[in-house]
C-alpha cells in the first residue's frame, strides 16, 4: 500500500483523481475500490519512490477495437488504432504494424485492408495479405 495521497477531484461517484508525485508515470485517476481512507498509526509508510524503483515495470495491455486508418510516413506505415474502452478520438493512436501482438490485432489489419484496399499497407501486413489474396487485388 502506498500513500497517503491527496484527492484532487472527485470525477464521478465511482472515480477520483489523486495528486501523485511528479516522477510517477501512471495515470492519476482511480476507481474508488482502490482507495482507502488514511489511518495514522505506528506503521511507517514506505517511500513510494523507493517502492517504484524496486518494482518491475508494469506492462499494460490494451486491445484493438478497430483499425480506423493507415498513413505512410516516409516509407513507414502506421495504423490509427481505436482502443477497446477508449472510444474518444483523442485516445486513438498511430502505431506501426510490428507493435501488434497476437493474431487478433494483425487479423484486424488484414480486414482493414480488405475493406480499404487503396490505403497504405505496411510491408509486414502485405506479406499476410498476399497469403489471403493475390497482390494484384491490392
Amino acid at each position: 500500500m502506498l500513500g497517503p495521497f491527496k484527492i484532487q477531484k472527485v470525477i464521478s461517484p465511482t472515480a477520483v483523481r489523486l495528486t501523485l508525485p511528479k516522477g510517477w508515470r501512471i495515470h492519476n485517476s482511480f476507481h474508488i475500490s482502490f482507495i482507502e481512507p488514511y489511518r495514522a498509526g505506528n506503521q511507517v509508510s514506505p517511500d513510494p519512490d523507493q517502492v517504484l524503483r524496486k518494482a518491475d515495470p508494469i506492462k499494460l495491455e490494451y486491445y484493438v477495437q478497430e483499425i480506423m486508418d493507415s498513413i505512410d510516413t516516409e516509407g513507414d506505415v502506421k495504423y490509427l488504432i481505436k482502443w477497446q474502452g477508449w472510444p474518444a478520438k483523442k485516445h486513438w493512436t498511430w502505431e506501426p504494424y510490428d507493435q501488434f501482438d497476437g493474431k487478433g490485432a494483425k487479423a484486424m489489419v488484414t480486414a482493414f485492408h480488405q475493406r480499404q484496399p487503396l490505403k497504405p499497407v505496411s510491408k509486414e501486413a502485405l506479406k499476410v495479405l498476399a497469403k489471403t489474396k493475390t497482390q494484384a487485388e491490392f
